[in-house]
């Protein structure tokens, strides 16, 4: 979450004023938040709904291009209103599938028509050992790394 939110703050896609603005990306800590036991589930949800209820461009459009980041397997079940609030915003997760640890949610909240599948956080090992096995950009005919799960059984 804040990797992708340093990129957008020095990207050169970046508008300078919202109404040039072609979406608009809301920077959220929620899982950062939660598993640093500085809020509840429940709090988490409440300052979600004030966020999104301040942002002022978001009702132009019930939300639709508006980008969420949620970068855990919770995707946005972790803001636990979310389909009463941003059903219609674009979610980037590295989930795709159902991977959570709380037995009430029991739907993926992932869907095809406008969510983005984006890849996990990797350590350094994991770097090294993809460098380890990389070929030298001219001997590419594609240039792409994945590294999380998609769900086969959307396709």
């Amino acid at each position: 979450e804040t990797q992708i939110h340093d990129f957008f703050l020095s990207s050169e896609c970046r508008a300078d004023s919202p109404e040039e603005a072609d979406f608009f990306y809301v920077p959220a800590y929620s899982i950062c938040m939660l598993e640093g036991n500085f809020f509840t589930l429940d709090q988490v949800d409440e300052i979600y709904k004030s966020i999104v209820t301040a942002l002022p461009f978001f009702n132009a459009s019930g939300g639709r291009d508006h980008i969420f980041v949620f970068g855990s397997g919770m995707a946005q079940s972790i803001f636990q209103s979310w389909r009463d609030h941003i059903p219609w915003s674009i979610v980037l997760t590295p989930e795709t599938e159902l991977f959570n640890d709380f037995a009430w949610i029991v739907e993926p909240p992932f869907q095809t028509w406008k969510d983005i599948v984006i890849p996990g956080t990797l350590d350094l090992t994991e770097v090294i050992s993809l460098l380890d096995h990389s070929q030298p950009l001219e001997g590419r005919s594609q240039l792409a790394s994945f590294y999380g799960r998609a769900d086969t059984a959307t396709r």
